[in-house]
């Protein structure tokens, strides 16, 4: 399966941080490696700029730990990749 579907999979109709999404796809498909940085940003962002995915920065008022790490970008796929997603398992 291509890691852009994974990622899809992975983050169902959450809204979720790059390294949670690498965690999530790295269990559903029992790998213990985690996709390398480099290859799920640019897969993020292809998924961007193809209006699968939208991205946001987090806001402060969302850090609990605000003085210990940076800002996330929050990635949650678009409702069209929702309904696109859907429509595939009807193929099978």
């Amino acid at each position: 399966m291509p890691l852009e579907q994974q990622i899809l999979d992975a983050i169902g109709d959450n809204e979720m941080h790059g390294y949670a999404i690498a965690r999530r796809v790295s269990e559903q498909t029992g790998k213990k490696i985690l996709p390398g940085h480099g290859t799920l940003y640019r897969a993020l962002g292809r998924l961007v700029e193809m209006g699968r995915l939208t991205d946001r920065w987090e806001a402060d008022s969302e850090r609990v730990d605000a003085a210990s790490r940076p800002r996330r970008r929050l990635y949650r796929r678009t409702r069209p990749a929702a309904q696109q997603q859907e429509g595939d398992g009807d193929r099978e």
